[in-house]
Formats: C-alpha cells, sequence, structure tokens
C-alpha cells in the first residue's frame, strides 16, 4: 500500500466522523433562544470535539508530509487510531446527554486519552519506517514527546474527571490542546 492512500483513506475517515459528530446533535425542544442555550453543554462537547478532531488532521498531515514510505506497523497502527476516533462521535454524544456524568466523561477520556496513546504509535513506527529519510525520525521522537506530556495532561482531566468533577475531561483536552500548540509553534497551519 501507498502512503498516499493511506493518507486519503485517513482524511475521508476523519471527515467522516466529523459529519457524523454534527448529526449527533440533538434539536431544540422549541424554536426559541432557551431552548438553544438548554443545549449549550451539547454545542460545548460538539465544538470540543471537533476542534481536536480537526487538530488531529492538521498534525496527521504535517508529519506524512515528510515521510516517504510504509510499513505494515503504520499500516495497522493507523486502523488503530481511526477505530477510536470513530468513537468520538459516540462518546460526545454520551457526553452531551449527561454533561456532568462521571461514567460519560470518562468514557470520552478513554477514547480520547487511547486515541492519543495510538497515535504516538503511529508517530514512532512512522519514524522508524522512515529512518533513511534526514531528520524526519528526530521530528518523530520530538513529536512523541510531545504526545507524552499531552497524555499526562489528559490523564490529570481524566483523574479529576472520575474522582472531583467530571467536567474536568474536557478541561484537560483544551489544556493538552493549548500546550501542543505553544509547544509546536508556527509548524502547523
Amino acid at each position: 500500500m501507498s502512503k498516499d492512500r493511506l493518507a486519503a483513506f485517513t482524511d475521508a475517515v476523519i471527515a467522516i466522523i466529523m459529519t457524523i459528530l454534527v448529526l449527533e446533535l440533538d434539536k431544540p425542544a422549541a424554536p426559541t433562544v432557551e431552548a438553544l442555550w438548554d443545549l449549550r453543554d451539547a454545542f460545548f462537547a460538539y465544538a470540543l470535539s471537533f476542534w481536536w478532531l480537526g487538530s488531529f488532521w492538521v498534525s496527521h498531515h504535517n508529519i506524512w508530509h515528510d515521510a516517504e514510505q510504509i510499513d505494515s506497523k503504520v499500516v495497522w497502527w493507523s486502523m488503530l487510531v481511526m477505530f477510536f476516533l470513530s468513537l468520538v462521535p459516540y462518546t460526545t454524544r454520551l457526553v452531551s446527554a449527561d454533561f456532568y456524568a462521571t461514567a460519560m466523561q470518562g468514557f470520552y477520556g478513554v477514547v480520547i486519552l487511547a486515541s492519543t496513546v495510538s497515535y504516538a504509535q503511529l508517530i514512532k513506527a512512522l519514524g522508524a519506517a522512515n529512518a533513511d529519510v534526514k531528520d524526519y525520525k528526530a521530528v518523530c521522537d520530538h513529536y512523541v514527546w510531545l504526545l507524552n506530556i499531552d497524555c499526562i495532561i489528559k490523564c490529570v482531566g481524566f483523574l479529576f474527571a472520575v474522582s472531583i468533577w467530571p467536567p474536568a475531561m474536557m478541561l484537560g483536552v483544551i489544556l493538552a490542546a493549548l500546550f501542543l500548540r505553544k509547544m509546536r509553534g508556527r509548524e502547523d497551519f
């Protein structure tokens, strides 16, 4: 399989996931501002998930840009990443329906963390498959280091979510994204 074919597949899956995400939003109970306001937690969960998926897509595009080849490990790690990402609309819907439920925020956190950990493994596999590409492995290793810190931030959010305040999981996702954005600087779009 070529790198371009796998990248196109990943782009398509992420686009479908983002489309499904919006389809999961509830219709307001009435055509009023108050009814829209009642859906604020759902809109927040949707916006965060959409932004997180979009950030993932941009990051994925950038790391794949300089890769020259893939191997079976890259393909299978990509499949695992897509599996976990495909659960994002479902878990977002659960959080939207019961925003302050520990189990729902915890499940959302598990999916986000599993996506991030499997993505870090994908980046490691890409670095290994492209070890002969100048500086590419070093870029991958640095990015995996950043993703490890990202996971720590999300884990703290998860622990707070399941023990003290359920929305802490979403706060952890926001803080981790802000950290990554700050650390990556201008290399992303």
